[in-house]
């Protein structure tokens, strides 16, 4: 016997307690096989569907389907008794509630779903799906509550009618619906969009005593559009006669409330206008396959009377397609100007979001269907996705997504995910039509529409890979530098904020590298606006040679058609030069230099042509130096002057006058070059920094046709002396204000210093807290000096001052310039003149303007005078100049270790770094001198070959190997970064010297040896053992390894 519990287990909340119950139910009949156990749980299961219990139909309705299937596979039941048990069972009676009546009701929907999940009924024969159709349709009759649901499973059967008797099925589906009055409303749609788009017409055509109906019996003709808009808008409609009589229409049962859930004909209606392969127009192989069927359709439809007829009106229709509505007129006029109207309520607006969401959804449909027969991406998904961003949708969106309190705020959000996330799909196109819409004004976007949604939407597409979307910006800024509205005498204009936008995502989009390899229309852009004469504002003139030179700095080794992009922009200033006024004035100074740089330049790439082989990697570097300077030079450089001439001269040395340079007139390319570019990396300026360290590293770190280094010891010497520059006004002034006198006489001053001994205070630095305690000694002098001038200004000034304000105002003062009160209260009370006397408005006007002249002379000596407050503010300068510049050095000499692993110039870097490292107060950079020197010059190996008098290098290294241990001895314990990296260098250099003769060991342990004395026998000695223990470290792994 079949165990009851199955029954009470089948309502359960547990989704798996449920499917574990169906499924022991039917293994027990099946093995009991017994006919009254098969008759009580057909029964059993039929009663439980009219449970009010949501979880009891769901488990009840799930055995039934087996149970059914079973029984009809086993020939016991047939599908008109189970329809007339199923119907006698879920009758309505008169004294049932609502909540019984809803159960009844829903119940029979249950029992007839289950033939169609068991695909039972799709087997039958045409009477028995012919009456299962007819109680469907009735049921959907019964209430409006459950229409909707009752119509999606009658469409579920239309779908997969069996062909044979598809058309007598399909034109009694449509007559009952007629029959009904339904054919104007959500679910008749629903039915007719299910059908076939070629039977549409010729079924509905054979429809008699039809009611109010859609024009040719298809809803996507365009003749239905309005009718479409109120049935979709779930509205009463009235249909006209051709001679303006209404016709009389039963009016259906309006739907009791409003549901947040879409109507399913939504889903019916965008699956319509997705499956279009091209905007409106079929493809020859889709309407093939719809012939084939509606061939096959008319070929059963034994009813049909006009065959031959019907046959030549569909090729005629083959010829001519007939004209369907459009998703942009059907989108405009159904959503935009009903759901998303001003006067809209916010439940409908609510539903047009979704259904917003929904088409943005199915795009990837339309797009892989394009992509399966080659067709091109614009004509597809590119077109479909802009008719989604109506000008109501747009302001909709902008008005709920910009504030949390908006009734639809959570919905806008949404909306707005939903278009990055379909932007971001790789297999759908349309983000950068998507960026052009919410961009677009004449569609409600708006250029700052991120700041005005509160989201990061623009900002999400513009970081999708593989997308090109600089002309978006390109014609976005265009449309806004016409647009605007200039102000006379004005730095900024109406659309400055837009410009400014466009250029700086522009800048993004290169920085990320999402961009097509073609930049012509960027810089072109940039080039006219920064130097000629356009309708753009000063503001913006200076922002595009700000965005001019961060592009450069991005791209400035990338070609185009086998071209640098400087040269390009160099090509483009000449070019424009002849048709447009440039705005750069040039005296005739200038001028004579321009032209020289445009005949160095035009040089240079000829002479880069015929030298691509030999000598063309270094053309291209002075052909980049060449370019670059001339855009400097447009951008009113004051020392790019000077830099010009000095690339000439190296320049000609090399390729051009050789062998015309008289000895007295040689210059040292090296050491200029380096000059330049210390020139340029003193500067903040991110493309000259760029430009900089290609320079250095593809010219002045390479090597020329010798095979040499083009780098010497004076080159070094300029970036060293850097290094060891005070990081302050005075280290400042020595470097930028007597540079030539300070390299010239610097040099030998310090090497004649060096041969003094231990008491040179340059050498044995006493940690950074003497020279912290030095230089602030120092300030406190200069600022009480500096107070002092101040005062002393000052009190000068107030004297001047009130003797010219006595003077305008006519009173009497005295030499000193105090004002004499006792003879202006005399002539006060004796001269009643004075008394009565009055100015006029004239005279009053000329002592006004006296007035403030005196004052004014007064401020600007004030402005002139250097207080303790400015004094400060100049030391900070100072010391953060020093600092950047001493960055910048440390990356040139970086770049050199990296590249020349092995030369012996890393050696020589030792001695600044140390110095560097115990002379700076800014920790990240003593940080970064100490990398450089445990990461790359710690691993130099210098080949004993290439060092051309190994005894006068090897000296050097012994003492400088003498003068660190020295300068150990002085240092403070607390200094730990500089006693490291002493320890490291000693090491390092004793490692290089032993590779160049095994013999200098005994030097280097007579040092460690000297040293080690000192520091046993002066307590005042600051040495740390630890440089003892890593020689002894060295000197363990040295002969382990010779074992």
């Amino acid at each position: 016997m079949v165990s009851r519990d199955h029954f009470s287990k089948l309502s359960s909340e547990i989704v798996d307690e449920r499917i574990h119950a169906a499924t022991s139910l039917i293994k027990e009949l099946t093995n009991e096989n017994n006919q009254q156990e098969w008759e009580y749980a057909l029964t059993r299961l039929i009663k439980g569907l009219i449970t009010t219990r949501q979880t009891a139909k769901l488990g009840f309705s799930m055995a039934l389907t087996e149970v059914v299937n079973q029984l009809v596979s086993q020939k016991q039941l047939t599908i008109d008794q189970y329809l007339d048990r199923l119907t006698e069972v879920t009758q309505v009676k008169s004294n049932m509630k609502g909540k019984e009546e809803r159960a009844v009701l829903f119940g029979r929907l249950f029992g007839l779903q289950v033939l169609l999940n068991s695909k039972i009924i799709l087997q039958s024969k045409e009477e028995e799906l012919l009456r299962f159709i007819n109680v469907l349709v009735e049921l959907s009759n019964t209430k409006s509550w459950i229409r909707e649901v009752a119509t999606a499973s009658l469409i579920q059967v239309i779908r997969n009618l069996p062909e044979r008797y598809a058309a007598s099925l399909l034109l009694m589906i449509l007559q009952k619906v007629n029959d009904l009055g339904l054919n104007l409303s959500t679910e008749g749609l629903a039915i007719y969009l299910s059908i076939d788009p070629l039977l549409r017409s010729d079924v509905a055509a054979q429809i008699k005593n039809s009611k109010s109906n859609w024009k040719e019996g298809d809803p996507m003709r365009k003749g239905n559009l309005p009718v479409l808009a109120k049935v979709l808008k779930d509205v009463e409609v009235i249909v006209e006669e051709t001679d303006g009589k209404e016709l009389d229409t039963k009016k259906k049962q309006q739907k009791s409330s409003w549901s947040s859930r879409l109507p399913f004909v939504w889903d019916l209606i965008v699956e319509n206008f997705a499956n279009k392969l091209s905007g409106d127009e079929y493809t020859e192989e889709h309407d093939a396959d719809n012939e084939r069927k509606r061939k096959k359709v008319e070929k059963s439809n034994t009813k049909s009377k006009n065959k031959s007829k019907s046959k030549g009106k569909s090729a005629s229709n083959d010829k001519a397609q007939p004209e369907m509505i459009t998703l942009k007129e059907f989108y405009k006029v159904v959503v935009d100007e009903t759901l998303f109207a001003e006067k809209s309520s916010h439940e409908r607006k609510y539903w047009g979001f979704e259904i917003f969401m929904k088409f943005m959804n199915a795009l990837e449909l339309n797009l892989e269907l394009n992509l399966e027969l080659n067709l091109e991406l614009e004509a597809g998904p590119g077109l479909d996705v802009a008719f989604l961003f109506t000008p109501n949708f747009m302001r909709c969106l902008i008005n709920q997504s910009s504030h949390k309190s908006r009734l639809l705020h959570e919905s806008a959000k949404r909306a707005l995910q939903s278009i990055v996330q379909n932007c971001t799909m790789k297999s759908k196109g349309i983000a950068s039509t998507v960026l052009k819409c919410l961009l677009d004004e004449s569609k409600g976007g708006c250029w700052n529409f991120d700041l005005v949604t509160r989201s990061n939407t623009v900002d999400r597409i513009l970081d999708i890979q593989n997308h090109n979307f600089l002309p978006t910006l390109l014609e976005k800024f265009d449309i806004a530098l016409r647009e605007q509205t200039t102000i006379p005498d004005g730095d900024k204009y109406s659309n400055d904020n837009v410009l400014k936008w466009c250029l700086d995502k522009i800048v993004h989009l290169i920085k990320r590298n999402q961009h097509g390899d073609d930049l012509e229309d960027v810089f072109t852009m940039l080039v006219k606006l920064s130097f000629f004469e356009t309708t753009a504002s000063p503001n913006i003139r200076k922002l595009a040679q700000e965005k001019l030179n961060v592009i450069l700095a991005e791209v400035v080794l990338r070609t185009h058609d086998k071209e640098l992009w400087a040269y390009f922009c160099f090509q483009q200033i000449v070019a424009l030069d002849k048709s447009h006024k440039c705005l750069v004035e040039f005296d005739d100074e200038l001028l004579q230099v321009r032209d020289e740089t445009i005949t160095l330049i035009q040089t240079t790439h000829d002479l880069e042509k015929e030298r691509e082989s030999s000598a063309g990697g270094t053309l291209k570097m002075f052909e980049l130096l060449f370019s670059m300077c001339f855009l400097q030079l447009h951008q009113e450089d004051e020392e790019i002057v000077q830099i010009i001439n000095e690339l000439k001269l190296v320049f000609e040395k090399q390729f051009v006058l050789v062998a015309e340079v008289e000895p007295d007139n040689e210059i040292d390319p090296a050491v200029v070059m380096t000059e330049i570019l210390l020139s340029f990396i003193s500067r903040q300026v991110n493309l000259l920094k760029r430009l900089s360290m290609i320079i250095w590293e593809n010219y002045l770190c390479g090597e020329d046709a010798q095979g040499k280094l083009r780098i010497n010891d004076a080159s070094f010497q300029l970036l060293l002396d850097v290094l060891i520059a005070k990081e302050n006004k005075e280290g400042q002034k020595l470097l930028f204000e007597n540079e030539n006198e300070h390299v010239a006489e610097g040099s030998d001053e310090e090497e004649s210093e060096d041969d003094e001994g231990e008491g040179d205070s340059d050498l044995l630095k006493d940690g950074n807290a003497d020279d912290e305690e030095d230089d602030s000694e120092e300030e406190e002098e200069e600022d009480s000096e500096d107070e002092n001038n101040a005062n002393s200004t000052m009190t000068e000034l107030d004297k001047e001052t009130n003797l010219k304000l006595a003077k305008a105002l006519g009173i009497p003062t005295a030499e000193s310039g105090e004002v004499k009160f006792d003879e202006l209260s005399d002539s006060d009370s004796s001269n009643d003149d004075y008394e009565s006397d009055s100015m006029n408005d004239d005279e009053m006007m000329a002592m006004d303007d006296q007035l403030s002249k005196i004052f004014k002379e007064r401020q600007d000596i004030l402005n002139n005078v250097t207080t303790g407050n400015k004094r400060k503010i100049e030391v900070m300068e100072a010391k953060k100049l020093m600092v950047f510049f001493k960055n910048r050095v440390l990356d040139l000499l970086e770049v050199f270790c990296r590249k020349h692993p092995n030369s012996q110039y890393n050696l020589t870097f030792i001695e600044p770094i140390i110095t560097l490292m115990n002379l700076t107060l800014d920790k990240n950079l003593g940080v970064k001198a100490h990398k450089l020197l445990k990461n790359r010059i710690s691993k130099t190996k210098i080949n004993p070959d290439q060092v051309d008098d190994i005894a006068e290098f090897s000296q050097k290294i012994i003492s400088l190997i003498e003068k660190l241990q020295l300068q150990a001895s002085t240092t403070k314990s607390s200094n730990q970064s500089v006693i490291s990296g002493i320890n490291q260098s000693c090491i390092i250099l004793s490692k290089n010297l032993v590779a160049l003769d095994p013999n200098y060991i005994d030097a280097v342990a007579d040092i460690y040896s000297q040293s080690l004395k000192k520091w046993t026998l002066d307590p005042e000695s600051r040495i740390q053992p630890s440089l003892f223990f890593d020689f002894v470290n060295w000197i363990s792994s040295k002969k382990k390894n010779k074992q």
